[in-house]
């Protein structure tokens, strides 16, 4: 099978693998498409990745290959969306259903072979069968960690401020303003082309790349949420919550952060909430984020044009190494979601 391979950092090969073998508990999934995420960035190109080689690529969708003989009532031809997380199912966030807390869980594209390759051998507990092969199933677990955070906000009215105009905090803001209590939304970027697919959206924008607090800004929003991971992001949310407000901090930090004494003062003079969110809530056989996003993908015509790219698995390297370079030297760059094709 064809995949594009980490060799090791900084160095993607696109090149001829062996195909997987399926275990009893296993599914072959062809995969259709495969979404670029900012983490798999960071893991390419910033010695983020946990081992060499390593196939990436967690975002995916595909259609049911083979099948071992303990995968279920799933039938050769279904499509499926993936969750990546494989569970211990032993942890005591395990025995509560609370996956994504696992202490000692899997990941696929990250801890094992991911889908920036032909063909991948998943776990039969990590597919749910979508309704048709198309490529924006790729797109449900980005969108289920956007639901997953929309649904941890406390409070159920005011202005609400977006951090990051990047997939993700995009589909959050729609997810908001498609809702009761939230109309009054704003999305904060240094990209304007970003923003310009916010102001298409209808929402209110603002275009600002100052890495200290806003003066306009402070003090301004009932419910912050950081979604770009930049450290002076994560300081100013504290100065744009108001007083009793709720900070949600989901954005992959880029490095390490220092808060002034003042920032942790205002935490606790104003008596905020902060809740991190990491990813989403999946539930195979009831209602969860993932079915909330594959109902989304299924209704809303919208979500096709926060895909503004679409490239073979061949052009990986080269597309990926662009959108880096880009974000790296904080470069305008009109990438917001990149999904990779299946060359075969």
């Amino acid at each position: 099978m064809n995949s594009l391979i980490l060799e090791k950092n900084g160095c993607l090969n696109y090149r001829q693998t062996s195909d997987p073998r399926v275990k009893e508990d296993e599914c072959l999934i062809h995969v259709r498409s495969a979404g670029i995420c900012h983490s798999d960035l960071f893991r390419a190109f910033e010695s983020g990745a946990y081992h060499y080689p390593l196939i990436m690529g967690h975002e995916f969708c595909g259609t049911i290959e083979q099948k071992g003989g303990d995968a279920g009532n799933f039938e050769i031809g279904q499509h499926v969306t993936v969750f990546p997380l494989i569970p211990c199912f032993q942890c005591e966030a395990c025995k509560q259903k609370k996956w994504v807390l696992c202490q000692d869980y899997d990941y696929y594209g990250s801890r094992r072979d991911g889908a920036f390759a032909d063909k991948l051998a998943v776990k039969a507990w990590c597919l749910l069968p979508v309704t048709s092969d198309s490529d924006l199933f790729a797109l449900t677990e980005p969108i289920a960690v956007a639901f997953h955070t929309a649904k941890r906000i406390k409070r159920q009215n005011g202005r609400v401020l977006i951090m990051g105009a990047g997939f993700i905090g995009l589909v959050i803001a729609k997810i908001l303003s498609q809702g009761d209590g939230y109309d009054d939304i704003t999305v904060l970027d240094r990209n304007d082309f970003k923003l310009q697919i916010a102001k298409d959206f209808g929402l209110r924008t603002i275009l600002d790349s100052n890495e200290k607090p806003h003066q306009d800004f402070v003090n301004q929003f009932e419910v912050v949420i950081e979604a770009c991971g930049v450290e002076g992001s994560f300081r100013n949310s504290i100065h744009y919550v108001k007083t009793s407000g709720n900070v949600i901090w989901m954005g992959n930090i880029q490095s390490s952060l220092t808060f002034q004494k003042a920032e942790v003062s205002a935490i606790l003079r104003k008596e905020i909430d902060i809740c991190g969110v990491w990813n989403s809530d999946y539930q195979p056989f009831e209602k969860s984020d993932w079915q909330d996003a594959i109902a989304l993908i299924h209704e809303q015509e919208w979500v096709n044009e926060l895909v503004t790219h679409r490239y073979p698995l061949s052009k990986g390297k080269d597309i990926m190494g662009e959108i880096y370079r880009s974000k790296k030297q904080g470069q305008a760059h009109k990438f917001l979601k990149c999904l990779l094709t299946m060359d075969t």
